[in-house]
C-alpha cells in the first residue's frame, strides 16, 4: 500500500517532536535547582525554533519528493476528518492527565521547574500521541 502524503507527514512531525524534544528534555532535566532560569528559556526557545526550521525544511523535501501526488490535489475525504477526530480525543486524553499532573506537582515540589516541565512534558507527549495515532490510523485504513 503507498503512503499518502498526509501520512509521510505525520511521520515527519513524529520524528521531528521526538528529536527535538526528547534532546531538549535529556539536557535540561538530570541535576537542575528548583526554578527555570534564563539558560532553560534559551534553551527552550533553541529548541522551538528547531522544531520549526526541521519541520518546515522536512515538508519542503517533503513536497518535492511526492510533487505527482500533490499536482493532483491531495484529497481531503471523511476519512482524513475520523481520523483528524480520533487521534485528537487520544491525544487530549493525556493531555488533560498531564495538565492535572502538573497541577498536583505543583502543590508537592518546591520552586517551578518541575511543574512547568512537566505540564510542558505533557503537552509535547500529547503531540507525539497524536502523530502516532494518526500515523497508525492511516496505516490501518480507519
Amino acid at each position: 500500500m503507498p503512503v499518502s502524503f498526509q501520512e509521510k507527514s505525520q511521520w515527519l512531525v513524529l520524528i521531528a517532536l521526538v528529536v527535538v524534544y526528547g534532546g531538549y528534555f535529556a539536557h535540561v532535566l538530570p541535576g537542575h535547582g528548583t526554578n527555570v532560569g534564563p539558560a532553560d528559556m534559551t534553551l527552550f526557545a533553541g529548541a522551538v525554533v528547531s522544531l520549526i526550521v526541521l519541520q518546515v525544511v522536512g515538508h519542503i523535501v517533503l513536497a518535492i519528493a511526492s510533487r505527482r501526488e500533490l499536482a493532483h490535489g491531495i484529497q481531503h475525504d471523511e476519512r482524513d476528518d475520523r481520523i483528524d477526530l480520533r487521534a485528537n480525543r487520544i491525544a487530549s486524553y493525556l493531555l488533560a492527565f498531564g495538565a492535572f499532573t502538573s497541577l498536583v506537582v505543583a502543590l508537592i515540589v518546591p520552586g517551578n521547574f518541575a511543574f512547568v516541565h512537566v505540564l510542558f512534558g505533557s503537552l509535547v507527549l500529547s503531540n507525539i500521541c497524536d502523530a502516532a495515532a494518526r500515523i497508525a490510523l492511516y496505516r490501518r485504513g480507519a
